[in-house]
């Protein structure tokens, strides 16, 4: 009995130093996981910080680039304007300058005609009649221009002369021409009108091809409304055959 109590004693205090040892090893391990836990937590709450700052960072960058990007925006805006206030008083400056020039130009241009002004004046008279008034120079071509009172065909003298008359005027280009064909009432006004039409055109053609720039040259025909003399005579009607330029 002695023996067995032994026994049992022995064994009682192997259990009890096993369960000592098993509750020891929980311990250790749960030691080991609250260690491992907070080494977790340590990190996660290292990663949450450094997040925090990264994107607090990442803010603070997007702000000041939007404030760089308000600012550049302002900056390109004055630029613009100054730019367009650059440009427009470039743009004024050119055109006051082009004014300044053709102002010049008119003034040397008027200078120059009316420097050769008599001597054109003097150049045309042996052409016709010519006179100065309100419109400019007026020479009056005589009626005898034409191989008949209804002819469109010039008389040799005649292309002689305007072949003359157009290298003055050629010579001449500050001047606007303007041919006006005139006839006598006799016939139908409409064909009347289409034929003084024609004849200004022939001097016209004349003209230009002797060098008389054709955009100064205006051309028209006035049909009978302009006789210069009574049509109640043959003589009279000869008169208002003639043509002004």
């Amino acid at each position: 009995a002695v023996h067995r109590d032994a026994r049992e004693k022995r064994n009682e205090k192997t259990r009890t130093d096993a369960e000592i040892r098993l509750a020891e090893n929980k311990y250790a391990d749960a030691q080991g996981e609250i260690a491992d836990l907070k080494s977790e937590l340590a990190r996660e709450t290292r990663n949450r910080e450094l997040a925090e700052r990264d994107v607090l960072n990442y803010g603070n960058q997007i702000r000041d680039l939007r404030e760089e990007n308000i600012r550049l925006r302002d900056d390109n805006a004055t630029l613009r304007v100054e730019a367009e206030n650059a440009k427009a008083k470039l743009a004024a400056a050119e055109e006051e300058k082009k004014t300044m020039q053709e102002k010049s130009e008119r003034e040397v241009t008027a200078a120059q005609i009316r420097a050769r002004e008599a001597e054109l004046i003097n150049a045309l008279r042996i052409f016709g009649n010519v006179v100065k008034n309100e419109r400019g120079i007026v020479l009056t071509l005589p009626e005898n221009l034409w191989q008949s009172a209804r002819s469109m065909t010039l008389t040799v003298q005649a292309n002689g002369k305007l072949t003359s008359l157009g290298e003055i005027l050629a010579g001449n280009p500050a001047y606007h021409v303007f041919i006006e064909s005139h006839t006598d009432p006799s016939g139908n006004h409409d064909v009347i009108q289409t034929f003084t039409e024609n004849r200004a055109d022939v001097v016209a053609t004349k003209f230009n091809t002797m060098g008389v720039n054709q955009d100064h040259i205006t051309a028209r025909g006035l049909g009978s409304s302009m006789p210069v003399a009574s049509n109640t005579t043959a003589a009279n009607r000869a008169k208002n055959n003639y043509r002004s330029v």
